[in-house]
C-alpha cells in the first residue's frame, strides 16, 4: 500500500491449473492430468535401472524411475495403443510409429532404434515404461520431481514439496 502496510489483492492472473498436466507417483491406480484424476489399467512403481557389466557380480542403481503402463501414457497423449505378448505398438496423433517390448531398453520410432533411460518392464501381463523418459523423449515436455512425484507440463515448471504432497493427497483417495 501507499502508506508502507500490507494488505490483501488479487492476483494480476486467475489462478487456474495447468492446461496440460500430468503428474504420477508410485503405487498408484490414478494419475493427475489435464487437471483431472484419472484411473488406470495397473499400478505405478518404482524402477530401479541396475548396471552389472564390470562390478564382479554386484550391482550399481544407475536411476529409478515411476513406471506406468504404456496404453495409459498412449490414452493420455492422444495416441492408440495395442499391446500384444510383451509388445505394444502406438500411434502418436502426429503420425509417428512407436514399439516396445517387454525388458529391451531400446524401441522404435518409425522403424528407427532408439534408447530409453530404462528397460520396458511387464506385470500382470501389462507393459511399462519410464513415465519421465516418455514425457521428455517422445512428448518434449519439461518435467520436474520432488519425493517420487513427477510432473510434466508444456513450460518450465519446479514441483515443490507442498504440491507434491497435494497431488499425492489427491491421487491416492
Amino acid at each position: 500500500m501507499a502508506d508502507g502496510s500490507t494488505g490483501y489483492m488479487e492476483s494480476l492472473e486467475k489462478r487456474k491449473g495447468d492446461s496440460l498436466s500430468f503428474a504420477i507417483a508410485p503405487k498408484c491406480q490414478y494419475v493427475w492430468l489435464n487437471n483431472q484424476k484419472v484411473k488406470f489399467k495397473g499400478t505405478s512403481f518404482k524402477w530401479k535401472k541396475l548396471k552389472y557389466h564390470g562390478l564382479d557380480g554386484k550391482a550399481l542403481v544407475r536411476g529409478e524411475y515411476n513406471m506406468v503402463p504404456v496404453k495409459m501414457l498412449s490414452d493420455a497423449f492422444g495416441g492408440t495403443c495395442v499391446e500384444t505378448e510383451g509388445k505394444a505398438y502406438i500411434t502418436m496423433p502426429d503420425g509417428k510409429i512407436l514399439q516396445f517390448a517387454r525388458g529391451c531398453i531400446g524401441y522404435t520410432v518409425d522403424n528407427r532404434i532408439r534408447t530409453m533411460f530404462c528397460e520396458a518392464v511387464e506385470r500382470e501381463n501389462i507393459l511399462y515404461i519410464s513415465a519421465e523418459w516418455f514425457c521428455i523423449d517422445v512428448c518434449g515436455l519439461q518435467v520436474s520431481k520432488c519425493n517420487e512425484m513427477m510432473y510434466a507440463t508444456d513450460h518450465y515448471a519446479r514441483l515443490s514439496v507442498h504440491m507434491t504432497r497435494l497431488i499425492r493427497d489427491i491421487l491416492q483417495k
